[in-house]
């Protein structure tokens, strides 16, 4: 089982506010928070080339600032910040494509 966080735990992604963070930055230090919110600043030129798993939700290894991008939270151009929700861990995540990032399925 892999934990989802809205991405392998789920978690939801809110966009607001500025940016200046790494895009290949994950979630997996948060994955055992099950239902607690964590910032994400995402830098403005941000690359999309990383493996994305899930659409909404996304796996906790995903970089945070791709499935932000992917979910039409924030842009690469502009970047900026997106808060996270870890959720219960998922069997499986369908991947998808949307706002110019592929992502890839993962699990059963």
């Amino acid at each position: 089982m892999r934990i989802p966080l809205a991405l392998a735990l789920p978690i939801l992604l809110l966009a607001s506010g500025q940016a200046l963070a790494d895009w290949n930055a994950n979630a997996s230090m948060h994955a055992e928070a099950i239902g607690k919110s964590f910032p994400f600043d995402c830098a403005a030129g941000g690359a999309t080339e990383a493996a994305v798993y899930g659409s909404d939700p996304y796996t906790t290894d995903s970089p945070v600032c791709m499935a932000a991008v992917h979910a039409g939270k924030i842009t690469a151009a502009a970047g900026g910040r997106v808060t996270i929700q870890i959720r219960k861990g998922a069997a499986s995540f369908k991947g998808s494509s949307r706002n110019g990032v592929r992502t890839h399925d993962w699990g059963a």
